[in-house]
C-alpha cells in the first residue's frame, strides 16, 4: 500500500473518512501487473504532491477482475460516489486524476451515488 507520504502501510477504514480515495487495482497476479500497478501509484502520488492536492489517499487494492497486466483505477469522492476505469497506463491515469480529482465538479452529476441514496438516480 502507498500513502501520500510514501510509506507503505495498511490502510485502515479511519484513514479513509472524508478523503478522496484513489485505488490502484492490480489486474492479475503476474509480476508485470504488480509492477505496472506500482508505477501508476507512484506517478499519481508524485502528481498529487506536485499539484499540492490535499485530502487524498492513494492505495493499492487486490485484483478487480480485469484481464491483462494493466491496472484499474477507482476514484471515490466522499459522499458522492465513485468511478472505475480499467486498463489504465500512467499517462492516462494522470489525466484521470487531473479531471476527476483536481476538477471533481466535472463528474459529480454522473456518479451513481450522487444523491446519497446508494441508488442510480437516472430516469429509466
Amino acid at each position: 500500500m502507498w500513502s501520500i507520504n510514501w510509506t507503505k502501510k495498511k490502510v485502515k477504514s479511519e484513514d479513509l473518512v472524508g478523503k478522496i480515495q484513489i485505488k490502484i487495482g492490480i489486474s492479475s497476479d503476474t509480476k508485470a501487473a504488480k509492477k505496472l500497478s506500482e508505477q501508476l501509484g507512484i506517478a499519481i502520488i508524485e502528481y498529487i504532491k506536485e499539484k499540492d492536492v490535499k485530502n487524498v489517499i492513494v492505495y493499492q487494492t487486490k485484483f478487480y477482475g480485469y484481464e491483462g497486466d494493466m491496472p484499474s483505477l477507482e476514484i471515490v469522492i466522499p459522499e458522492k460516489g465513485s468511478v472505475v476505469f480499467g486498463n489504465v497506463q500512467v499517462e492516462a491515469g494522470l489525466k484521470l486524476v487531473e479531471k476527476y480529482v483536481i476538477n471533481t465538479h466535472e463528474i459529480v452529476e454522473f456518479l451513481v451515488d450522487n444523491d446519497g441514496t446508494k441508488k442510480c438516480n437516472h430516469n429509466h
